[in-house]
């Protein structure tokens, strides 16, 4: 029986696009243009780019007791420029010859605290946090949404009391209107007196 070493490379491939899917994601949310002075939707967000850097972190991390390998970048699992990873296929070919140290750099189990597992281990670990009912994520969600909403009522009470300022305004404006025409009459009809009383006079 031999291992299945084309389907293993396949998974450990899988796990560097699905990784470098969600780096780029999280990039994009996060970015700013100098040149355009566009900014992603989560720019300067502090959770997003804790997450961003805890991943990054994660694929950096030192495995031991797992065997040979110690690190991604003993079987070819670089990281570039960026943050992205990248496959080396020869180095991974030859990290497949030897499975059961491969096995122990992304299985080995946690200790009792919950630290020095494997890659696989500790991504699974930090994922499972962020999609608890209380985690990151959760938490986050509920905390934006409430800034929406805390949002959504100051703008309600500032259209409310630009719309009382604008009644009063127009009030206003209209007691002055009826008062002009109040004085501009008042003016014609002194006017008027005037030019009679000089006629009369002459």
């Amino acid at each position: 029986v031999a291992a299945d070493t084309k389907a293993m490379k396949e998974g450990i491939q899988a796990f560097v696009d699905a990784y470098n899917a969600l780096n780029d994601k999280l990039s994009a949310l996060t970015k700013y243009d100098p040149d355009t002075g566009v900014k992603g939707l989560l720019q300067a967000d502090s959770t997003t780019v804790s997450i961003q850097n805890a991943l990054r972190m994660m694929t950096m991390n030192i495995v031991k007791g797992g065997g040979a390998f110690t690190r991604l970048s003993d079987i070819g699992i670089q990281m570039e420029q960026g943050g992205n990873l990248s496959v080396n296929d020869t180095d991974l070919t030859k990290a497949l010859t030897d499975v059961s140290s491969l096995k122990g750099l992304f299985a080995t189990k946690s200790d009792s605290l919950g630290a020095n597992g494997g890659i696989g281990v500790n991504f699974k670990a930090f994922t499972d946090g962020m999609l608890a009912y209380e985690g990151t994520l959760n938490a986050k969600t509920d905390s934006l949404e409430s800034s929406l909403k805390r949002n959504g009522t100051d703008q309600d009470k500032v259209l409310n009391r630009a719309s009382t300022l604008e009644s009063r305004l127009l009030a206003q404006y209209t007691a002055l209107d009826v008062k002009m025409a109040s004085l501009n009459a008042l003016d014609a009809y002194v006017t008027q007196q005037v030019a009679s009383w000089n006629k009369s006079t002459s």
